[in-house]
């Protein structure tokens, strides 16, 4: 019996599914609309930890505005299947930048990103090559007697 060489694939995509990295930087970095990882003081983790999702110290968001005083973050709390559409519930929570201990950036990581790219598309052509030329159909005959309708199975990766 032929073995699979799917299951090494989606492992190989599943480890390298994160296709970010987060950048330290300074609070003046992080322009508007920009995706932040915020490590704030004892004080403020207790102020937020029962209004937003806080975890170690870390609070992640987009950047709203921000000035030398206070740092606006919009931080989703919630989320949404409805249908095909992922909506997102949001907060927005104002941060005094003297409570900030340590600001990182969202960044896209190049190198993981191909990797996924390349790991979808071989497993893609995989199956494809397969279900062309008859793999999943079986050699013994069908006890049942009838038409034996083979569908293949197909991957939903959702990012």
């Amino acid at each position: 019996m032929m073995r699979s060489p799917v299951p090494p694939i989606l492992l190989i995509l599943v480890i390298a599914s994160g296709c970010y990295h987060y950048v330290p930087a300074e609070p003046g970095d992080a322009p508007a609309g920009t995706t932040v990882r915020v490590r704030v003081t004892d004080t403020q983790t207790r102020r937020f930890e029962d209004v937003v999702p806080v975890v170690g110290r870390m609070i992640q968001g987009k950047v709203v505005e921000q000035d030398p005083t206070i740092l606006l973050l919009d931080v989703p709390i919630m989320t949404d299947l409805r249908g095909n559409r992922v909506e997102t519930v949001s907060q927005r929570i104002d941060l005094p930048q003297a409570d900030v201990i340590d600001l990182e950036i969202r960044s896209l990581d190049r190198g993981k990103t191909a990797l996924v790219i390349g790991g979808a598309g071989l497993a893609a052509a995989i199956l494809v090559t397969r279900t062309l030329s008859g793999a999943f159909n079986s050699d013994t005959p069908n006890p049942g007697g009838g038409t034996e309708i083979v569908v293949p199975f197909f991957l939903r990766i959702r990012w």
